[in-house]
């Protein structure tokens, strides 16, 4: 039971790998309405309503966990977010359809093992309690979403389980994958037919003329810049010991290990609805049990794995370790009464009678100030920054503003040194740190700033880091005239006649060889390679398609430097045993992918069975989601 939800978490992780958004804690159950009036619906999906509003939540929500914000203003990146939120729901519903009940122990274990709720690797209630503040949730709505998301996980769960190959399948592709080709190469390199390409001033005046935009210089700017960064601030605040240690006591409890325990237990289960007698009978199995167990308490592990209905029996018993909350309430109760090595009573929960062994206990301790000294610096240095930030930011904004054509404000007020680049393409080409950034990029190609030559207003690009740009120098896009591309043109034609010369003797030359004329030729040293060690994939299936009735063989294939001619003298293929090792390693992959594409035709089928219609002229801009 207990070992068995665990046990679950791979198939499922496989699953929402593709069908649904790893989950977050915010945005399930909001983004689908049932409610009246149409003047926000952008679709709908099973005659539920599809709403801007939460259209724009979760495009704001996914890119502010990104490292690169703007991702929110990308062309696709609505459909992407919409058609995700389409595909939750036509999970949510189906799963809703066929009665899922999801246990309230795979919730709990879900909450404990939230990495937003952990501490150093641990569950913190105080972080838990914080960041579920934060997003404006309470523990049970936080658990009702859970609930939702692991119904929708539990659906997938047995189509992933049957997505498995047979073992002769995954054998066979080992061989494949193993086989070894003997080969020499005879290469004609496009270098040496060169000479003999003729190209007239017309064919390159006629190349310039139909491939012109890719003859073209885009606009460039030069510019000068400032920033504004709450790192910078924090990194020059200096933290005292005594700052440092008035933090601490104020915030010892915060310090405070997670006890976590560790536990075997023997389950005589009950099935749901068991009648009276089924309960005594499992219930006086777990009382001999116990008896035994007091005379001779070194054997809880043997009868574990003789009498345990949990699928723990097999190692004894043994559930790992697990903090509070992570198990049903009377089983907790009774594991945190223990000490170790001590034995329970019969402990009672819906899933049948317990007898518990605490093997270990670890955590739960305070963490010394030397300990946690550097994590209190690094924290105090970071509400400093912020608060500098938050001060400074109004007047970073004003001054960059008020004195447009210098930065000479921002500098002598806030202790900022001013920046200059180099030449930066339109395109974001050759442009450093901030300057990447879409919004920066924006703001220094603006006809306002290449026109004006002002400082741009403050930009805020997230994370407590403001910049203000300003265009020193400017080139607007223009053609490259003819006589400054000939050479390479003259390069690029004359390399794809070269290549076809190549390509016209080598295939003359196999051509003699397969037909057993002998043929002058300069072979390399023969190699003995697999398929994946090929140059390239036209040569791969030259070589690998070859028929191994005669040899040698000749194939020729066209190569990144113009033509070869391959012998075949030698073909290898192995054999590989039902019991060989790598077949079950192997098999866990090929797995995930049919998996994958097996649930790909299932959502594609719920959602054709639900039916969905998308309002295109409703739709709310990228640009809305990047405000």
């Amino acid at each position: 039971m207990f070992e068995a939800v665990r046990n679950n978490r791979r198939i499922v992780q496989i699953v929402l790998a593709v069908i649904i958004l790893p989950f977050a804690l915010w945005g399930i159950l909001s983004d689908m309405q049932k409610v009246p009036g149409n003047a926000d619906v952008i679709g709908k999906i099973g005659g539920e309503r599809i709403v801007a509003g939460s259209l724009l939540d979760r495009m704001r929500t996914i890119a502010s966990d990104q490292q690169d914000p703007s991702i929110a203003s990308r062309p696709g990146y609505r459909e992407q977010v919409l058609d995700m939120m389409i595909n939750e729901r036509a999970i949510g519903l189906t799963s809703e359809g066929a009665g899922l009940f999801v246990p309230d122990v795979l919730i709990k274990d879900a909450y404990v093992n939230e990495p937003e709720f952990q501490e150093n690797g641990q569950f913190s209630p105080k972080k838990a309690e914080y960041v579920l503040q934060t997003h404006g949730l309470t523990q049970v709505a936080y658990e009702a979403r859970v609930r939702e998301s692991l119904g929708q996980r539990l659906l997938m769960t047995p189509l992933a389980q049957i997505s498995a190959l047979p073992r002769q399948s995954v054998a066979r592709w080992i061989a494949l994958t193993e086989e070894q080709r003997t080969v020499a190469e005879w290469k004609l390199d496009r270098a040496s037919f060169n000479a003999k390409v003729q190209l007239s001033p017309e064919a390159i005046q006629k190349h310039y003329e139909s491939h012109k935009k890719e003859y073209e210089s885009p606009a460039r700017a030069k510019v000068e810049y400032v920033v504004l960064d709450a790192d910078q601030l924090a990194s020059k605040v200096q933290v005292g010991d005594k700052e440092a240690r008035d933090w601490y006591e104020s915030h010892k409890k915060d310090y405070i290990g997670v006890e976590e325990r560790r536990a075997s237990h023997i389950l005589i289960g009950v099935p749901e609805g068991a009648k009276a007698e089924q309960k005594a009978a499992a219930k006086k199995k777990a009382e001999e049990l116990l008896a035994k167990l007091k005379a001779a308490p070194g054997s809880f592990a043997k009868l574990a794995k003789e009498n345990s209905t949990d699928s723990s029996a097999e190692q004894g018993g043994d559930l790992g370790y697990f903090a509070k909350g992570a198990m049903v309430p009377e089983f907790e109760a009774a594991a945190f009464a223990l000490k170790p090595h001590q034995i329970s009573d019969i402990v009672e929960t819906k899933f049948g009678f317990h007898i518990i062994e605490l093997t270990d206990v670890r955590g739960g301790k305070t963490r010394s100030f030397e300990e946690v000294r550097g994590e209190i610096s690094a924290e105090l240095q970071k509400q400093a920054g912020a608060k500098r930030l938050a001060e400074a930011s109004d007047q970073f904004g004003n001054l960059v503003y008020e004195q447009p054509d210098t930065f000479k404000g921002v500098i002598d007020k806030l202790g900022l040194s001013v920046q200059h680049s180099d030449w930066i393409d339109k395109g974001g080409a050759a442009a450093p740190g901030v300057l990447a950034n879409p919004k920066v990029l924006a703001a220094i190609f603006a006809e306002q700033s290449v026109n004006d030559r002002r400082n741009s207003e403050a930009i805020d690009l997230g994370k407590g880091v403001l910049v203000s740009v300003r265009v020193t120098d400017y080139q607007p896009q223009k053609q490259r005239p003819l006589d400054e591309v000939r050479p390479a043109i003259e390069a690029q034609l004359r390399a794809v006649e070269a290549d076809k010369l190549a390509k016209a003797e080598g295939e003359a030359r196999l051509a003699k060889l397969n037909a057993g004329t002998a043929v002058e030729a300069s072979w390399s040293a023969a190699k003995a390679l697999k398929r994946s060690e090929m140059p390239s994939d036209e040569v791969r299936r030259a070589v690998f398609a070859a028929k191994s009735a005669k040899l040698p063989a000749y194939v020729g294939a066209t190569t990144a430097d113009g033509y070869s001619i391959y012998r075949i003298e030698q073909i290898n293929k192995p054999e590989v045993a039902l019991n060989d090792p790598r077949i079950d390693g192997l098999a866990r992959q090929l797995n995930q992918i049919y998996a994958v594409s097996d649930l790909r035709q299932l959502q594609t089928g719920m959602r054709n069975r639900l039916g969905v219609e998308i309002y295109q002229d409703r739709l709310p801009s990228n640009s809305s989601a990047a405000e």
